[in-house]
């Protein structure tokens, strides 16, 4: 299965125009689960979260699949496990996928395993009947990901991985990247000396819009957050509604902070200061 899809760079326009004037990100209370955390681990959170919805938003959430993979041997050192991985990727997932996005999990043991998404040509989901799969009733599933699951099984051993599951998405975008946050803030509360610099997240080609290099309180950022303010109130006006990201994703749909982008960003504020 060779990957077909062409990146569309102007979609990562917003977060790189903001990255580059030290804006921030937008909507910065959109995990309230994370408050509590360190400042650092906090960004890695809210990226991890914007990417994984991104992700799922430009590949689709038919052809996006939730992949786990345990390795055989007791591996606890990141950067073995990290130079496994990056031999697979090499080798197997940037021929056999489009893209992906790795998050590391210990278990109790210490032992290392990774989560992934993993976007393919092919609609992997429709008619998945997951009930039914738990029950080893493999009738429902796509000739496509029994495909995929043929290639794992025959590729997995080699870069020493053992048990091995892919199965579609189950849940939405925003489900998913709460989920996959879930995992870096569990990893976090059990690091290891060995585990200093290594990185908890990675991310395949075109799967990401949103580093975890920003401020939260960058004179850019405030600049980035009134004029989304003004573009939501102005729009909200217009429509006679409540001027929330919840009325607007309503009213412009579900990616209407990024298909507006260029609107947002061309708001004069010369006629606003007093």
């Amino acid at each position: 299965m060779v990957a077909k899809f062409n990146c569309d760079s102007d979609a990562e326009s917003v977060v790189r125009e903001s990255e580059r004037s030290g804006d921030s990100l937008p909507c910065l209370n959109k995990n309230n689960s994370i408050e509590s955390l360190p400042s650092n681990v906090k960004k890695q959170v809210f990226a991890l979260s914007l990417n994984t919805e991104y992700f799922i938003d430009t590949f689709g959430l038919n052809s996006v699949g939730f992949l786990t993979l345990t390795f055989k041997e007791p591996i606890d050192k990141p950067k073995e496990a990290n130079r496994r991985f990056n031999s697979f990727a090499s080798n197997f997932l940037r021929k056999n996928t489009v893209s992906w996005i790795k998050v590391q999990e210990r278990h109790l043991s210490g032992r290392i395993h990774f989560h992934l998404l993993i976007a393919v040509d092919a609609d992997i989901r429709t008619g998945f009947d997951f009930e039914a799969v738990r029950k080893r009733d493999y009738s429902s599933v796509s000739p496509e990901l029994k495909q995929l699951w043929k290639l794992f099984r025959e590729n997995c051993p080699k870069y020493g991985f053992g048990r091995h599951q892919l199965e579609p998405v189950k849940s939405t975008a925003e489900g998913m990247a709460k989920y996959l946050s879930k995992y870096l803030t569990k990893d976090m509360g059990k690091r290891y000396p060995s585990d200093k610099g290594a990185r908890l997240v990675s991310y395949g080609r075109c799967s990401r819009i949103a580093s975890s290099r920003f401020s939260w309180f960058s004179d850019g950022a405030k600049l980035f957050r009134t004029k989304l303010a003004i573009f939501v109130h102005s729009v909200a006006d217009h429509l006679g509604v409540e001027p929330s990201f919840e009325s607007m994703k309503e009213a412009l749909g579900e990616r209407w902070m990024r298909n507006h982008r260029h609107q947002i960003m061309n708001i004069d504020l010369s006629g606003t200061e007093s």
